[in-house]
């Protein structure tokens, strides 16, 4: 599995949010400011309530832009668990700023699937996907984002009923299933 646009799109996030706590006019910025970067690529997506959403219309805005799945094992929990914390937390600022998360898995993360997915996990930005996977495909690919499919066909939603952890012996043999230690 690739893990730079993970990687990258986790560092912006962290970026961004260190940006959001303390300081004042005197403090000084520890990162890299970066000279005219290029616009970011415009997009039509559908949310979870199967509305249109353009990127452009939040021009103005701070944008914070994730590409995640909702049957992500691994760190995009981490990544929306950190956008739940952000946007509940703008307080004066949550006018200034837009959360867009992008699908990476649009076959899976249908609007239906997608609505019922922010309900239960209580997240109340825009969680955007398309019937059409050329469309965005077209998106990752004017954003730079390198999806694995091959790591996202051989994930399994957090919910399912899968092994998560094993516990084992000090020699890290593993019980017995018969051992009395499962009755714990």
């Amino acid at each position: 599995m690739n893990k730079k646009p993970i990687l990258s799109i986790f560092l912006i996030i962290i970026l961004i949010s260190s940006g959001c706590v303390g300081g004042n006019e005197n403090s000084k910025i520890f990162g890299t400011e970066y000279k005219d970067p290029p616009p970011a690529p415009d997009f039509t997506l559908t949310n979870q309530f199967g509305d249109l959403v353009t990127f452009s219309d939040f021009e103005g805005k701070v944008i914070v832009v994730a590409f995640i799945y909702t049957t992500c094992p691994d760190v995009c929990l981490i990544i929306s668990a950190n956008l739940d914390y952000i946007n509940n937390n703008l307080g004066e600022y949550s006018e200034d700023v837009a959360i867009l998360s992008i699908t990476i898995d649009p076959a899976r993360d249908t609007v239906p699937h997608i609505s019922e997915w922010t309900k239960r996990m209580g997240y109340e930005w825009d969680h955007l996907t398309h019937e059409t996977s050329s469309v965005i495909e077209d998106v990752w690919n004017t954003w730079n984002v390198v999806v694995d499919n091959d790591h996202i066909a051989n994930s399994l939603a957090p919910e399912a009923n899968l092994l998560r952890f094993a516990v084992l012996n000090p020699d890290n043999s593993s019980f017995k299933s018969d051992s009395k230690c499962w009755n714990l």
